[in-house]
């Protein structure tokens, strides 16, 4: 099974739109949403950690195995959620470092 770890950053307003107001599933599915970007690290592929644009991260996905792939993140609700939603991502299993 091939491994990927990766981590997004995404968009936030400390005043209105925070995960300390809204649920992880209200922030992720909300239109505010903004992925501002993604770092990767393939373990099964070239093993260099790489930052991503959405555009160049959907490319990149569109690539890959997914239902052969163990994808690592730390907090996998809130990134797992992203790869779900917005990348329409689902890999044969999501690992937690949180």
């Amino acid at each position: 099974m091939r491994i990927i770890i990766r981590d997004y950053e995404s968009f936030f307003d400390s005043k209105t739109y925070t995960l300390k107001k809204a649920t992880t599933e209200s922030y992720i599915r909300d239109p505010r949403f903004e992925a501002h970007g993604v770092a990767v690290k393939d373990l099964g592929g070239d093993g260099v950690t790489r930052w991503m644009r959405p555009d160049e991260y959907r490319a990149w996905a569109s690539s890959i195995p997914w239902n052969d792939v163990f994808l690592i993140g730390h907090h996998s609700q809130f990134d797992g959620l992203i790869d779900v939603h917005h990348f329409g991502i689902n890999p044969k299993a999501f690992g937690c470092t949180l």
